[in-house]
């Protein structure tokens, strides 16, 4: 295989101060919050912002709140609201996004985020985002001990990998991931399960849609991937399931160069892995190294362009019991409309 250049984001600590004010070159000074307070519509925020241990503060039903350029909002205690009916807005131009720390708790539903340098960065605590648009440079971030819920969301074309080292649970995401990275795990306990959500990008060379660089366990279940360099790229992962997905019109499905050969399941089942232009599956050189691995009950076909191409493995651990060339199997994909 011909090296690419990879475009990952690697995880980064921000500190509570980022940037610098409009009105100022010296960063702006961190403020904190009453016990409680409400962002009503016009709200400015022009200082790096800090909702401490036992504060609240909710975004008022389609408000819009707008940031100086590099402010941060630190949570330690509680950021919530939005509006289904009328979105909330937080937006910038561009400011550093949401910060949820230890104790904090971030429950965003009807929110939309835009042009913050990272819109959602859970370094602990926990961080739920539903029904709302992320079209920020970097989408989220999850450090230990962090865990992020995202629902019936959006992310537009970030410009930088989501990056995974705490846990992620997605369900119904539209994730459009552009010409970069999409949802990298980065760490050997991290945590990704994904249900009922689609991930694309632009048929560009470079990017893969779910890609685990460390990771304990990947889940993902019903689910649609297509126009990117590949649907799965793992280099380091102990154990995964991957079931009624379908992979189609990129380059390849999976690119298995790397799993751990202590007991776990490794399992890909009833998916359609279908028209990507190189192969179905592959095992990167004959120095690849993988625990057993079974793919089982789907369909594969017009991947490359023989036959052949369906599967190219050197180790002798993936195991492939009742794959379908002819006729793809039902019931893959979101099970409702996403997001």
């Amino acid at each position: 295989m011909v090296a690419r250049l990879r475009l990952v984001a690697l995880p980064l600590m921000l500190s509570a101060a980022l940037g610098c004010s409009a009105s100022s070159k010296a960063a702006p000074v961190t403020e904190s919050t009453p016990t409680s307070d409400t962002w009503a519509d016009g709200k400015h925020i022009t200082s790096n912002l800090t909702i401490p241990f036992g504060s609240s503060v909710t975004v008022a039903p389609g408000a819009k709140v707008s940031f100086a350029p590099g402010i941060t909002v630190t949570v330690q205690g509680t950021l919530k609201g939005g509006g289904r009916a009328a979105h909330a807005k937080l937006g910038g131009t561009p400011w550093g996004g949401i910060v949820v720390v230890t104790g904090g708790t971030l429950d965003l539903d009807g929110t939309d985020i835009a042009t913050a340098e990272t819109a959602l960065m859970v370094q602990g605590g926990s961080a739920s985002f539903q029904y709302g648009t992320i079209d920020a440079s970097g989408p989220f971030q999850v450090d230990k001990p962090g865990t992020l819920t995202v629902a019936h969301a959006t992310v537009k074309a970030p410009t930088k990998a989501a990056a995974v080292i705490g846990k992620l649970t997605a369900t119904f995401l539209d994730y459009d991931a552009g010409i970069y990275e999409g949802i990298v795990a980065q760490d050997d306990g991290a945590s990704v399960s994904i249900e009922d959500s689609k991930l694309h990008g632009t048929g560009n060379e470079n990017n893969d849609l779910v890609a685990a660089k460390g990771a304990a366990t990947v889940h993902v279940a019903y689910t649609d991937f297509n126009a990117a360099h590949c649907g799965f790229h793992f280099d380091a992962v102990t154990s995964f399931d991957i079931a009624h997905v379908s992979i189609h019109d990129g380059s390849f499905g999976f690119m298995l160069y790397g799993s751990s050969t202590a007991n776990g399941a490794r399992t890909i089942t009833a998916s359609n892995i279908f028209n990507n232009h190189q192969r179905g599956a592959e095992e990167e050189t004959a120095s690849t190294v993988n625990g057993l691995i079974s793919i089982s009950d789907g369909y594969w076909a017009n991947n490359g362009s023989t036959l052949d191409d369906n599967l190219r493995q050197f180790s002798g651990q993936i195991r492939v019991t009742n794959m379908s060339t002819a006729a793809p199997v039902a019931g893959t994909g979101p099970r409702a409309t996403v997001p």
